[in-house]
């Protein structure tokens, strides 16, 4: 059956309908598939920039990174270096408490405790005494003035603290006194080695005429075989067991002098007609030098500071305070009985008033012979840093430093074989540099740096005085601390007046030791100034008309 017109147009139109439909669909599909391919490129390209974003930021922290690492490695690499400074100072820092005051000690005594009792005849028992214990005070702040203004300048040494007050000029004046000082010290040593080894020699080769029984050979000897090779070690705690050995001797020579005066006084009582509690001839400006050198160890005070363990200012305060009073009990002691049993017949040497058979007075001066010899290197160990200061500066090559030692050590040895006396080799060095080292400069080295504290630098703090001397460190280098516990304040001394307000008025620095404003704090140092002036000048007199 054929189909109607309607039919076929119908199924035409459904044709068409369907076609149509489909072109839509992919009309839309195509529109669906064009937005998804615009969102994922957009997506893409947010995804890109983020990504740009935290690699930049991922580089930034890698970049913060490094540079704490290379900031913790430098400071690991500092911290490093102080552990190893810190180490070599531990190393160099090898002396005990002990140690350093048997050495300061044996710097003190030796050689000059067998002249105190002419010091004793010369002025009087009890004003040798009195002068005997005021030496002492002095010496003890001398050297508290001197362990002030080595921390407040942060430097140690003679030279060093005369460089930062008085510049060049006065390092070089303050390094020859200490040579010439030392120089005359250690001429004396090798005169007594004389005086004493020879009774020694005549004792035991009585009736032998040999070479032995010669002052001069003897001296000669005894300092090339012991006294030579001592000096030529390289710090000066390496000689604190010659120290402790020295001070078993001079007790011993100590008790024997003692011994001898009891008994003397036990059978004959005191005699008033010869004893003199004063005595004011114009003999009594010898025995000034004898006493002023009597306490002398500043020489050899840095050199003892810079092997101490623990360095601080207390322990050094108790380092130079133990050896100023056993040396001021040893002094008074042989100095009063070795006058009560001589009188005015007192040698210069006491052990040269014993007869040379009395077996007692024999032990006794072989103990102070190794008394002397022990403590030779240690008085040398100064001579020989200033003379190597002078001559060669700060070289350390190995020829200057054995020259530096054998030519002081000869020159003084040809000058203790020559001068027949000691006390005339202690008056004239005691006069000239004794009073100097051990008063003089003190003083202008604390007034010195004072001064400039006050009119040249910024005024301190007086959280930086007490950081400056709890830590030892120069100004420059101090952190400041605000709080000190009651120990801290007990065990820490403020120096007198560094820290002054700041002033408009400048003055000279002579100007300013006589000032008004500061006499307070300027009148223990300008005392022991004084002191060292007067003594200095009479001294010298009277022993250069005696020599």
């Amino acid at each position: 059956m054929s189909k109607s017109n309607e039919e076929i147009n119908e199924e035409i139109n459904e044709e068409i309908k369907e076609e149509i439909k489909e072109e839509i669909k992919e009309e839309i599909n195509e529109e669906i598939n064009e937005t998804i391919d615009e969102s994922k490129n957009s997506n893409k390209e947010e995804l890109n920039e983020t990504s740009k974003e935290t690699s930049i930021e991922i580089e930034k922290e890698n970049e913060s990174n490094n540079e704490n690492e290379s900031n913790n490695e430098n400071e690991s690499s500092d911290e490093k270096e102080k552990l190893i400074i810190k180490k070599q100072k531990e190393k160099i820092r090898t002396g005990s408490l002990s140690q350093s005051i048997f050495t300061l000690t044996n710097t003190i005594i030796g050689a000059g405790t067998l002249a105190v009792p002419f010091a004793f005849k010369a002025a009087g028992v009890l004003l040798a005494s009195i002068l005997l214990l005021f030496s002492a005070i002095l010496g003890i702040y001398s050297m508290e003035l001197l362990t002030q203004a080595s921390l407040i300048s942060g430097v140690n040494g003679y030279r060093d603290l005369s460089r930062t007050a008085f510049k060049k000029v006065g390092s070089y004046l303050v390094v020859g006194g200490v040579f010439l000082l030392t120089f005359g010290a250690n001429s004396g040593y090798f005169c007594f080695i004389g005086d004493v080894s020879k009774p020694l020699m005549d004792y035991f080769l009585e009736g032998h005429d040999s070479v032995f029984r010669n002052r001069k050979f003897l001296i000669f000897l005894i300092s090339i075989a012991v006294c030579l090779p001592l000096s030529f070690y390289k710090e000066i705690v390496q000689l604190s067991f010659t120290s402790l050995i020295s001070l078993v001797t001079v007790i011993y020579v100590l008790l024997q002098v003692v011994g001898h005066s009891i008994n003397y006084l036990h059978k004959n009582g005191v005699q008033k007609s010869q004893l003199h509690l004063f005595s004011f001839t114009p003999k009594i400006l010898l025995a000034i030098p004898i006493i002023s050198l009597a306490f002398i160890c500043q020489i050899n005070l840095f050199a003892v500071f810079s092997n101490l363990k623990n360095a601080t200012l207390k322990r050094k305060r108790v380092v130079y305070h133990s050896s100023i009073d056993f040396a001021s009990i040893l002094y008074l002691t042989i100095g009063i009985f070795g006058y009560l049993q001589f009188y005015g017949d007192t040698h210069g040497d006491i052990l040269l008033n014993y007869a040379t058979n009395d077996k007692w007075a024999i032990a006794a001066r072989f103990a102070m012979l190794v008394t002397i010899i022990f403590s030779s290197p240690v008085v040398f160990f100064a001579c020989k840093q200033s003379f190597h200061q002078l001559v060669f500066k700060d070289s350390t090559k190995k020829w200057q430093t054995t020259l530096s030692i054998i030519i002081p050590f000869f020159l003084s040895l040809g000058v203790g074989i020559t001068v027949p006396g000691i006390v005339s080799v202690f008056s004239i060095t005691g006069s000239l540099a004794g009073n100097i080292i051990v008063y003089i400069l003190p003083a202008l080295f604390y007034l010195k740096i004072r001064y400039d504290n006050i009119f040249k630098a910024p005024p301190m703090s007086v959280n930086v005085e007490y950081s400056i001397l709890r830590s030892e460190k120069s100004v420059g280098d101090i952190v400041l601390e605000t709080e000190f516990d009651d120990a801290d304040r007990e065990n820490v001394s403020l120096v007198q007046s560094i820290t002054a307000e700041p002033t408009k008025q400048k003055r000279t620095f002579l100007a300013f030791i006589f000032s008004k404003k500061y006499w307070k704090p300027n009148l223990f140092p300008n005392i022991l100034l004084f002191y060292g002036l007067v003594s200095g000048v009479f001294c010298f007199y009277e022993s250069c008309a005696d020599f």
